[in-house]
């Protein structure tokens, strides 16, 4: 959990019997809890923050039942997609393929070869590159599943720089044609 974020943490002494609540993360990254008070969230996965309250509820409940999950999960896609923005899921099991297509897909001029991954990784940025082309991809799930926080960073291919300055030498040329076309129109009236 992210500080400022939403999760929800559910604690019960059984299946049938579970009382399952939601609780806030605070703008410092922890979570207050009845009885065993405030626990410290942030930078944790669900699976660490779920073993640390399974352990603390313990000599409190038989056979305690914790389950932890995001409630909002948010990413962030940049560069050559078709509406790069900020993105918030409800869904915890979102994969970078599920991001891409949120932000609009890959346009053709998107380099699938070159997709950059910055995850902020136990206080430190981690940046991997990404190549969509090969299907290696799938098989690690380590970067297929993004975590929250995520930034996608799809970079532009070269041909699409070219066209946009050939657009713009195009324009320059096309108006000195028709100005010359018109002006020789003109003189031999």
């Amino acid at each position: 959990p992210t500080s400022g974020g939403v999760g929800q943490t559910g604690i019960g002494s059984n299946l049938l019997n579970s009382d399952v609540s939601g609780f806030w993360v605070d703008d410092l990254g922890t979570i207050e809890f009845p009885i065993i008070g405030r626990i410290r969230a942030e930078g944790l996965t669900s699976l660490q923050l779920k073993d640390t309250l399974t352990g603390l509820v313990a000599p409190y409940l038989r056979d305690p039942l914790v389950s932890v999950k995001f409630m909002t999960f948010k990413f962030t896609v940049l560069g050559e997609v078709r509406a790069p923005g900020t993105y918030v899921l409800s869904n915890q099991r979102t994969t970078l393929l599920d991001a891409l297509g949120a932000a609009g897909d890959l346009p053709r001029t998107a380099k699938r070869y070159d997709i950059q991954l910055y995850r902020d990784y136990n206080g430190k940025r981690m940046i991997a590159k990404i190549d969509l082309s090969k299907k290696d991809i799938l098989l690690d799930p380590e970067l297929f599943q993004l975590k929250n926080n995520d930034v996608i960073l799809v970079q532009p291919r070269d041909i699409r720089l070219f066209s946009e300055e050939a657009r713009n030498y195009i324009s320059i040329v096309t108006l000195l044609l028709t100005s010359t076309a018109l002006i020789m129109s003109f003189s031999r009236r």
